[in-house]
């Protein structure tokens, strides 16, 4: 993930001595805006690749593989549905990229009646059909830094690229001043906000691999 190098923590005390209202604003509101700012980026425009490698026990062609027992690193989101951009059977994290294994094709439940080599959601769950018996599953997600809590501020940092704190900064910002109804300076920073998110999608772009899927 990026790293700033910037404690959440400090970024929040500065933009408090910074923020001109009459109201104080309590440091939650301030980790919700940055919560949802980093979430926001990581989903739809940084799109981190992770990998997770699952052994099916016992292994069957119909498997049900609950969300919430997947295994992420300590700094990211558990891994939701919305997030796998792929899923392959009979192949581990390593043989993925000899070409072992089978992709699967995401589909709904009512099509998996129909067709094999697909997964779905059912609930919160995640389903996988193949037409050989799963004994292992690799799959490919969007991962998302971990939510910031306010206990421990002092101990995370900010998970975008340096070139980019104004980006945060101009967002929590306008957020702060539209809590209070100052709409005019809101607008202002929020406007700024808007601008850098369009350089940063630029930006970005020009980092991704351009072949492949």
């Amino acid at each position: 993930m990026f790293e700033s190098g910037m404690i959440a923590g400090d970024l929040i005390a500065l933009l408090k001595s910074e923020v001109d209202t009459a109201r104080e604003i309590p440091d939650e509101s301030y980790i919700g805006w940055l919560n949802d700012l980093e979430q926001l980026l990581y989903s739809e425009i940084i799109r981190e690749y992770g990998v997770i490698n699952r052994t099916i026990t016992p292994a069957e062609a119909i498997t049900l593989v609950a969300m919430n027992q997947l295994a992420v690193p300590a700094d990211e989101n558990p891994v939701r549905y919305e997030d796998i951009h792929a899923v392959y059977v009979n192949s581990s994290i390593s043989n993925i990229y000899a070409g072992e294994g089978i992709e699967l094709t995401k589909t709904t439940p009512a099509s998996a009646r129909v067709f094999n080599n697909v997964y779905f959601r059912l609930g919160t769950d995640l389903y996988c059909k193949s037409v050989t018996d799963i004994s292992n599953l690799a799959i490919v997600y969007f991962a998302r830094p971990k939510t910031k809590v306010l206990s421990a501020i002092t101990a995370t940092t900010v998970k975008i690229p340096i070139e980019f704190m104004d980006l945060a900064r101009a967002k929590l910002r306008g957020e702060a001043y539209k809590l209070v109804n100052t709409d005019d300076i809101a607008a202002k920073w929020l406007a700024d906000y808007n601008a850098l998110l369009e350089i940063f999608k630029i930006w970005t772009a020009q980092r991704v691999p351009n072949f492949g899927v």
